[in-house]
């Protein structure tokens, strides 16, 4: 009987050590798959720092390179708008002076133009003047052979000498600012004086006799 009992508690204690060892078995095979994944993750996450470094280091040579390709545009637009400060600079002197020499050209022009006119007015005025003198030096010289009357003769001469006296006041404002020391104006002042001189002259003598 005392057999018995201990071959049943051998089987007993046989059992439970198999129970144990399965159960350590299980705990070893769950163990090793936790392992596995826990080495899978580890891998993972390695291989994700790797990636992770190697964007930032990508990211940094990206950042780097846009850095030194916006210096070099804003280098560029500097320089682009240096060279549009000196161009704007240089057609702003090349306007003024073509303004400049333009302005001067048609002063020129305008001076030369009424140079011109002026010219052209006196000598016309010249010819007036001369006729107006040669018809009272005529009509002097041959007072004494004609048979008008003092008061007919002096009537002809006032009306030369007033004609005279016209053309002296626009000889006076033309030729005196064309010619004012040449001998054309100088001439012609003194042409008007003379048929003046020679008024007053017969005025005084001849209204005596």
């Amino acid at each position: 009987m005392l057999s018995c009992m201990n071959g049943s508690n051998f089987q007993k204690n046989r059992n439970q050590a198999r129970a144990s060892l399965s159960e350590e078995k299980e705990k070893n095979r769950i163990l090793a798959a936790e392992n596995v994944r826990a080495s899978a993750r580890a891998e993972h996450l390695r291989k994700s720092r790797v990636s992770a470094k190697k964007r930032e280091l990508r990211l940094e040579g990206d950042t780097s390179r846009m850095k030194r390709e916006v210096d070099s545009l804003k280098k560029e637009v500097q320089e682009a708008h240096n060279k549009i400060a000196s161009l704007e600079k240089y057609w702003k002197e090349v306007l003024k002076k073509e303004a400049e020499k333009h302005e001067k050209i048609m002063k020129k022009t305008k001076e030369d133009h009424m140079q011109e006119l002026m010219k052209r007015r006196a000598k016309i005025l010249g010819k007036h003047l001369l006729l107006a003198g040669c018809k009272i030096s005529n009509m002097v010289n041959s007072w004494e052979e004609c048979d008008d009357t003092l008061s007919d003769v002096l009537a002809e001469i006032g009306e030369g000498v007033g004609m005279t006296k016209e053309l002296k006041k626009q000889v006076e404002e033309v030729i005196g600012v064309v010619f004012p020391t040449g001998p054309c104006g100088q001439k012609l002042a003194d042409c008007l004086q003379n048929v003046l001189d020679c008024n007053v002259f017969i005025k005084k003598h001849v209204i005596r006799k």
